[in-house]
């Protein structure tokens, strides 16, 4: 049975994604139509609380269709609970803010470019938090980063870029998300 313990505003239009961070201490949550992503603090009983942090991405795409505005698509903290890993499927990048655990409080640290029109859409980790896999919706292909923090700097190798698409697949096809199998 599920029960309803609260609920609480962004400030924004439908958020489309939500994760935490490794403490169930914080809620991050994507907004694609709007660019923005919302921080807001984990009360003790599991509800949500205040929000902490509001960020606006900002820009103007390559596809008028698609990317004349930023749309956040996924938002994932890395295993060590240091970065927010934030896809922009409309900016074709991948934002990485540096998280400040005490005050629910976030700073661009780096940024990942993806290839122009490629649409990051989806975000996974490995379960050591080594590296980073990024599926691109309309590309569809896999970047695979390897991850490190280097005396509180981010490191992101770029070591592999696979299709997720046979050679003879059809036209109109998309990847959105990604998971792991045992």
């Amino acid at each position: 049975n599920l029960e309803m313990i609260n609920f609480a505003p962004i400030n924004g239009m439908r958020g489309c994604y939500v994760s935490c961070d490794y403490t169930d201490s914080f809620l991050f949550v994507a907004g694609y139509h709007d660019g923005k992503l919302t921080v807001l603090k984990i009360l003790e009983d599991g509800g949500v609380g205040n929000i902490t942090d509001e960020i606006f991405h900002k820009g103007m795409g390559s596809v008028a269709e698609r990317s004349f505005r930023p749309h956040i698509t996924c938002a994932r903290m890395t295993h060590d609970n240091k970065y927010l890993l934030v896809a922009d499927q409309g900016m074709d990048h991948v934002n990485v803010y540096s998280f400040q655990q005490e005050r629910g409080k976030l700073k661009l640290a780096d940024v990942i470019r993806s290839e122009l029109d490629s649409a990051p859409r989806h975000i996974k980790i490995s379960k050591d938090g080594k590296f980073i896999y990024i599926v691109h919706e309309w590309k569809c292909f896999i970047d695979v980063y390897k991850y490190e923090d280097k005396d509180g700097i981010p490191y992101f190798d770029k070591v592999q870029s696979i299709s997720t698409m046979r050679k003879n697949s059809t036209q109109g096809t998309v990847a959105s998300a990604l998971s792991f199998s045992v």
